[in-house]
């Protein structure tokens, strides 16, 4: 009575021992391909060190393609970037130097009418004069030359901010009292700190610092501190004045 049981688990362990048998027998063939992988890398190790100079120098190859690709690139966008510094035309009137000559300035109307002519991209206008203030910021002394600029000058020169943004058509409509600043004088201004939403002392007034300015051809101007045009000659007495225009061409 009790053979039932016992016949009917034979079928079970056969199965199991075939199975057994067979991960064993896939294991010594796993084991017997890796062993007569390796007796012939060594057998012919010439070759097979040839093959992973081959992939080596590929590999390297491939890396050095993608590297000079992204230099190449980066030497493009430089390279038109200062072939657009090419295609820059200022003018400026005389008598911001001549303090004996009329003061004359560059009105709205002739300046839309220059943005509108064929070949011109766009058109900026700054003050001619450069007013050196001596800034007095945490207990030191700074020598900062201002300028003031529209909100079309970031364009035509090719100037990105680098921190913050640089003021606009609303600043120069509503004659804001907020500046930019170039990477430099920032630099020396505020060290390591954040200069964005920080005030300065400007004259007798405070302004607000919105962005900081860089850029291929920033040069010089990375030591001032550009402010609203409207805000500037409404502030200046006279002194600056709309005198100094930069129009930027489409092509040579």
């Amino acid at each position: 009575a009790d053979s039932g049981p016992i016949f009917a688990s034979r079928p079970i362990s056969r199965s199991l021992a075939a199975l057994f048998w067979n991960e064993a027998a896939s294991l010594i063939a796993l084991h017997d391909i890796l062993h007569i992988s390796v007796r012939q890398v060594f057998r012919q190790r010439r070759r097979s060190l040839g093959v992973v100079f081959a992939v080596a120098l590929g590999t390297a190859s491939l890396i050095t393609m993608l590297t000079l690709g992204d230099q190449l690139k980066s030497d493009m966008n430089r390279d038109l970037d200062l072939l657009g510094g090419a295609t820059v035309i200022i003018a400026g009137f005389t008598s911001s130097t001549d303090t004996t000559a009329p003061q004359k300035k560059f009105r709205p109307e002739t300046v839309d009418a220059i943005r509108a002519l064929n070949g011109v991209e766009t058109a900026s206008v700054s003050t001619e004069h450069v007013d050196w203030l001596l800034l007095l910021w945490r207990g030191k002394t700074h020598a900062t030359p201002i300028l003031g600029v529209d909100e079309h000058y970031w364009q035509t020169n090719s100037l990105t901010a680098i921190k913050g943004r640089l003021f606009g058509t609303q600043e120069m409509r509503d004659g804001e009292r907020v500046c930019v600043l170039g990477e430099e004088l920032a630099k020396n201004l505020f060290g390591d700190e954040n200069p964005i939403g920080q005030y300065l002392p400007i004259r007798t007034e405070v302004y607000k610092v919105i962005g900081v300015v860089g850029g291929l051809l920033v040069g010089d101007r990375k030591k001032f501190a550009m402010l609203p045009l409207s805000t500037v000659v409404r502030r200046s007495n006279g002194i600056m004045r709309e005198d100094r225009l930069v129009l930027r061409c489409r092509t040579w």
